[in-house]
């Protein structure tokens, strides 16, 4: 893993950026977080409005995950799905991924 700054520029690079499972970085207990996709998500549109920023002389932002919610995926249509205060399983928690999915990648693509 290489070690990155609060803003997930390298340490000797500051030109760099690393995101998801190669980057070492920690949360506000100094541990370090997870290497999973939502943490990667979150870091890749994260570094999209660094490197903007650092393009325009702008402040970078350290990063800060957020957990939006979890998904247990249990074969054919069927998930168990927990996002916010929200709970589902079966075929409704699989059809909320779904939505959730779409609606999250949707932003990322700007649809």
């Amino acid at each position: 893993s290489i070690p990155v700054s609060p803003t997930l520029q390298l340490i000797n690079h500051r030109d760099a950026f690393a995101i998801g499972d190669c980057n070492l970085c920690f949360d506000a207990n100094n541990k370090p977080y997870p290497k999973n996709a939502q943490i990667a998500l979150q870091q890749a549109m994260h570094v999209s409005d660094n490197i903007f920023n650092l393009l325009n002389k702008r402040t970078l932002k350290p990063f800060n995950y957020k957990i939006r919610g979890t998904f247990l995926a249990l074969g054919h249509k069927r998930t168990a799905a927990k996002a916010f205060f929200l709970k589902f399983n079966g075929f409704l928690g699989w059809k909320f991924r779904d939505l959730y999915y779409k609606y999250v990648f949707g932003k990322l693509v700007g649809k």
